[in-house]
């Protein structure tokens, strides 16, 4: 008869499935090998990256703290010659005193003013933003 030849399946051999064994036994060995490199290799590569990036920070710190106590006392300083011009033609008021007693009471240790008094001469609207700002963060 014609046609095609005849072929036998079952002389060919099935590819047997992995072991569920070796499965189990490859995957421990996979995760204990990644975490072995992770704290071998990567995690020091990061902390050395944290250190440099914290020590930027803490170098650069001091200056920023520096600026911020020069536009502190820019603006203080500000508020006094507004106070002066204010209460120029006021015969009986001294500047930084209310009516001859003074603000500060101790003239060797410096106390930070209240925020309302930076803002003393200022609109409303600067105070309170500047409020506002420091509580979104």
């Amino acid at each position: 008869p014609g046609g095609y030849k005849l072929f036998s399946v079952a002389s060919k051999s099935m590819v047997k499935p992995w072991n569920p064994f070796f499965v189990f036994g490859a995957s421990v060995a996979w995760t204990l090998g990644g975490l072995v490199w992770y704290w071998t290799v990567k995690r020091p590569q990061k902390n050395k990256i944290k250190l440099m990036f914290r020590d930027g920070l803490l170098s650069s710190f001091p200056v920023v703290l520096a600026q911020q106590d020069r536009a502190w006392m820019k603006q203080m300083r500000d508020n006094y010659e507004e106070e002066k011009k204010l209460f120029a033609d006021d015969p009986d008021w001294v500047v930084g005193t209310y009516y001859g007693s003074p603000v500060f009471h101790q003239r060797d240790v410096w106390t930070w003013p209240d925020q309302r008094e930076y803002y003393a001469h200022c609109h409303n609207f600067h105070y309170y933003n500047q409020r506002l700002e420091l509580t979104r963060h």
